[in-house]
């Protein structure tokens, strides 16, 4: 499995193996992208590269706009579905993949951001609840800090497995328990963070960090782990609450 599983309430995490191992589950691995501009920077390569690795293809409204604009031959590169409001995506491209046959899904309301849309979208098409399911988010992280913040409270709102990758780091939730992140993908950069977002994390022990946590709580305006590092292949961390954990990646240097 390239994502996620679970074996007596130990979860494993597999964030970036997708990305270096020619045996992606693509039953299961679906690609969305956000509106992230006019450049990738970067990202583009591996979007192009594991394409065809993917099962399904989705652009969050303006994120059509990215994928027409940053990737050459763009008729190799035709998602399945456009979600959103369509209030960002531009006249040309949504004639573009309209006439290459993307399906235009418009949800005009105003409470869900075309992030959530798009994921409330990809869960109608499935009847099961797959765990192993798993989805790989695009979006490059410069840019106006409410979308940012809103793409990381999205993160905490579903029981999905996300991973949303910017142009340096991959980011998803810990949910309250035991968890055994595999880091030896060689596509690690090395730094890594565990964030709590919303509430405190009462409790907290990790191995695999250079500096690991020992039973500590951890509180916006108190402890927090950033700027960390990985010290072992196997990051395992046990959290009474939900974390946010961020890592680096080399992905926009691969040759």
């Amino acid at each position: 499995n390239t994502g996620i599983f679970e074996i007596s309430m130990e979860i494993h995490h597999y964030p970036l193996k997708f990305f270096s191992s020619n045996d992606a589950n693509i039953q299961h691995s679906i690609l969305l992208l956000l509106n992230s501009g006019h450049s990738l920077c970067g990202l583009e390569k591996i979007i192009s590269e594991h394409w065809n690795s993917f099962s399904l293809h989705i652009c969050a409204d303006g994120g059509s706009n990215t994928l027409y604009d940053s990737i050459p031959d763009r008729d190799k590169y035709i998602p399945e579905y456009i979600v959103g409001d369509m209030d960002s995506i531009r006249p040309e491209v949504l004639d573009y993949y309209k006439r290459k046959g993307s399906e235009i899904i418009i949800e005009s309301d105003t409470i869900n951001t075309d992030f959530m849309k798009s994921l409330l979208h990809i869960q109608s098409l499935y009847s099961d609840q797959s765990k192993n399911r798993e989805i790989f988010v695009f979006n490059i992280s410069w840019g106006r800090m409410d979308q940012i913040l809103g793409n990381v409270h999205t993160l905490f709102c579903t029981n999905e497995t996300l991973y949303l990758i910017s142009e340096e780091s991959i980011t998803f939730v810990l949910k309250p328990g035991r968890h055994v992140i595999h880091v030896g993908s060689g596509l690690e950069e090395g730094h890594c963070g565990l964030i709590p977002i919303g509430e405190p994390c009462k409790t907290c022990s990790t191995s695999g960090l250079k500096w690991n946590l020992d039973n500590q709580s951890m509180e916006i305006g108190g402890l927090i782990s950033t700027s960390n590092l990985l010290d072992d292949k196997d990051v395992i961390v046990n959290c009474s609450n939900d974390l946010l954990f961020t890592m680096s990646h080399k992905l926009c240097n691969i040759k």
